[in-house]
C-alpha cells in the first residue's frame, strides 16, 4: 500500500495537470465526482480517497463540496484512518449539518474508534490461544 503522502502528492499533480490539459474546472469536479460516486457505490475506498484527494485540491472545493467530503471521511472511516475521518466529516458538517446520513456515520465512526481498543486485546487473547 502507498503511504498517504505520496498518494496525495500524486493526486494533487494530476489533478493539476488534468485541468491544464482537459478545459475548465467545473468539468474536472464533474468527471471526478461522477468517479468517486462510482468507486463509493463499490466499496473501493482506496479509488474514493484518491478520487476525492484530487477534488479538494482545486481551490475552493474543500470549503463548499459537501458529497466529496463525505466520501472521504467515509472511505478514510472505512480504511481506519479514523483521524482523517473525523475531520472531513467535521467539514462536512460545517457546510450541511442536517444531513442523516452524516450524522450516522458520525456514530458509526465514535463507535469504531470506542471499539479500538477492545478489538485488540481481543486478538492478543486469540493470538495466546
Amino acid at each position: 500500500m502507498e503511504d498517504a503522502g505520496d498518494m496525495n502528492s500524486a493526486a494533487n499533480g494530476a489533478a493539476k495537470a488534468s485541468i491544464e490539459k482537459n478545459g475548465t474546472v467545473d468539468d474536472n469536479v464533474r468527471s471526478w465526482g461522477a468517479d468517486a460516486l462510482s468507486q463509493f457505490r463499490s466499496s473501493s475506498w482506496e479509488d474514493v480517497v484518491y478520487t476525492c484527494t484530487k477534488i479538494l485540491d482545486i481551490p475552493g472545493q474543500s470549503e463548499t463540496n459537501y458529497d466529496v467530503l463525505f466520501q472521504m471521511g467515509y472511505a478514510s472511516m472505512r480504511l481506519g484512518d479514523y483521524g482523517i475521518a473525523l475531520e472531513h466529516f467535521m467539514r462536512a458538517h460545517r457546510i450541511d449539518s442536517r444531513r442523516v446520513a452524516l450524522r450516522l456515520a458520525i456514530c458509526d465512526l465514535r463507535m469504531m474508534i470506542a471499539m479500538r481498543p477492545f478489538r485488540k486485546r481481543s486478538v492478543e487473547r486469540g493470538a495466546r490461544g
